[in-house]
């Protein structure tokens, strides 16, 4: 149980130290436990590199998801057969969403400022759930319809570059 408390508490350090331990029990030359603790850390650096692949793929797959997104609004927009509902619901929905968000947000400053009167059959647990949930929301929809900052893109372009270097 020794090793295994080793792997799980010490992370990477952890696998290292349980590879000294196992050698040391074993009596196994140094060397060899040398060369065991080499090709262990060769194994995890590269699933660290696998993982971030993933990592990677995972976020251009999330931004190719929103420009879909975005691609799809505007070719509804642009359809001649469309009504005026269908061109307008993503929109509609933003803006009751966001009224909604704004309201909450209204009420919480007031409530924490007292400037209003408490009320104390009002559970806030449920009021700041749903104020988290629909934060979480709202930056979506800021998002969607206003896209990110340049120098968040400048951002994201270095990141894709660093990460594709050797």
């Amino acid at each position: 149980m020794g090793i295994l408390d080793g792997i799980f508490k010490g992370g990477i350090a952890g696998i290292g130290d349980a590879v000294k331990n196992v050698v040391e029990s074993f009596k196994l030359d140094p060397a060899v436990g040398a060369q065991l603790n080499e090709k262990l850390q060769e194994t995890v650096m590269s699933h660290q590199e696998e993982m971030q692949k993933l990592c990677e793929a995972q976020y251009e797959a999330a931004l190719k998801d929103v420009q879909d997104a975005r691609n799809m609004e505007i070719k509804l927009n642009e359809a001649t057969s469309a009504s005026w509902l269908s061109k307008n619901m993503v929109a509609i929905l933003a803006f009751f969403v966001s009224a909604v968000w704004g309201s909450l947000t209204v009420y919480l400053l007031l409530n924490m400022l007292n400037l209003i009167a408490i009320n104390p059959n009002v559970n806030m647990t449920a009021v700041l759930g749903v104020y988290s949930a629909l934060s979480g929301s709202e930056g979506i929809i800021l998002n969607f319809f206003f896209g990110s900052s340049s120098s968040s893109q400048k951002k994201d372009d270095t990141i894709a570059t660093i990460a594709k270097q050797p």
